[in-house]
């Protein structure tokens, strides 16, 4: 058994000298004070309760620290007494002493495995079986129940992940994949992927990432001005708008929700706003994402009030403005609030385009927020020849 020379180690020991000295110096110091040991307790009996009551949350602070330790490390021994603490000693040298997570003799070898694994994956690719040829739960008769103890090498971990992991992958990249959307990479995104986990920047405020920040909010005036989005959806520009990378269609969808219930509610005004929230109203269509729905019972909208209004194969099974606006009107008569409306560029189910333009106009006269979703073929309006899906509507949504 020996004693570890980790930082955490470091970071105890301190403390734990404090409460073996610091008490006996204390009570040296009571006993040179006066020569009667028992006068001077009688008289300054709340200055030795003090002490011994330092004494005992340091007792307890050392104890709650070993404690997280040993839940870390699951076989630090931690005996009676604080100052006889110990670590065995094949842990202490391959895991406290041995690890360097950032060593950089370590981090050269280990990114040229990971480049050979990529570039071999991407070269033979069309050998894999696209659709994985697994059943539910086959990883769990490969891999450990458990987490290994001492780290094992990166190398034997690529292994494990050609073993294991690679035959229960439905291969996106493959030329012969043909379902959902396609899997577009590149060289360059792949070695900024590398780069953005290097610098590895947590940019939730401006001032904890400046340049993150600002950086997004660049790239996405960018895709604006590509798009020719009117300047209101530039943070350059003249009104509050613009752009913000989120994780997840649903995330973005949410958000939307949450600003169109937002703003109805302060349309209502007052206490009568909130009382307004069981009466919004939400529409789709029967070809919208899924995560319309989803995003609008966390958004706190009656799931009886989420419209999805059937589409038909005469209009290609996009959204009808004759059809949303009977609905809405029949809303509106009940006494319930129109406020969201979806609309989507390329459904993913059977790439629909809704007709934003005429959308836009019909739920302009309900008050109602119009999001455009886009989904499939958004990304088609950089084009020249289909910038008109977007200027339809550049003037009447929010």
């Amino acid at each position: 058994m020996v004693k570890p020379t980790s930082q955490w180690w470091k970071s105890v020991v301190p403390l734990k000298e404090v409460f073996k000295c610091g008490v006996n110096y204390k009570l040296q110091d009571v006993s040179r004070k006066s020569s009667r040991i028992s006068e001077y307790l009688s008289e300054n009996g709340w200055r030795l309760r003090k002490i011994l009551r330092g004494a005992t949350a340091m007792h307890t602070e050392l104890r709650m620290r070993i404690r997280d330790l040993k839940n870390l490390v699951s076989n630090i021994n931690v005996e009676s007494r604080p100052d006889e603490i110990c670590i065995d000693a094949n842990l202490a040298t391959s895991f406290l002493g041995g690890f360097k997570p950032l060593d950089l003799d370590d981090l050269r070898t280990q990114l040229h495995q990971a480049v050979d694994f990529i570039t071999d994956y991407y070269k033979h690719v069309d050998s894999h079986p696209v659709l994985a040829q697994v059943e539910p739960g086959y990883l769990r008769r490969i891999l450990p129940p458990t987490p290994p103890g001492p780290a094992a090498a990166f190398d034997s971990v690529l292994h494990e992940l050609r073993r294991g992991v690679l035959p229960g992958m439905t291969h996106w990249a493959s030329p012969s994949f043909f379902a959902y959307f396609p899997a577009t990479n590149s060289a360059a995104s792949l070695a900024g992927d590398l780069v953005a986990s290097a610098l590895n920047p947590v940019a939730f405020t401006w001032l904890a990432s400046p340049a993150a920040t600002e950086l997004e909010a660049l790239v996405l005036d960018w895709l604006a001005h590509l798009l020719r989005l009117p300047q209101r959806f530039h943070h350059g520009g003249a009104g509050r708008g613009g752009g913000v990378l989120l994780a997840t269609t649903s995330e973005a969808m949410l958000c939307t929700l949450v600003a169109a219930r937002d703003a109805a509610l302060r349309r209502a005004g007052g206490g009568a706003g909130v009382a307004a929230l069981p009466r919004l109203v939400a529409y789709g269509s029967d070809q919208t994402h899924s995560t319309f729905v989803k995003a609008c019972r966390i958004a706190g909208f009656d799931p009886a009030l989420v419209r999805c209004v059937a589409t038909r194969p005469e209009s290609e099974f996009a959204l009808e403005p004759a059809r949303l606006r009977e609905a809405m009107e029949a809303d509106a008569a009940a006494g319930l609030v129109p406020a969201y409306v979806c609309v989507t560029v390329g459904t993913t189910s059977s790439t629909a385009v809704d007709p934003v333009g005429p959308i836009a106009e019909v739920a302009s006269l309900f008050g109602a927020w119009v999001h455009v979703d886009a989904a499939y073929a958004g990304s088609a309006c950089i084009c020249p020849e289909f910038r008109a899906t977007w200027t339809a509507w550049s003037g009447r949504t929010r």
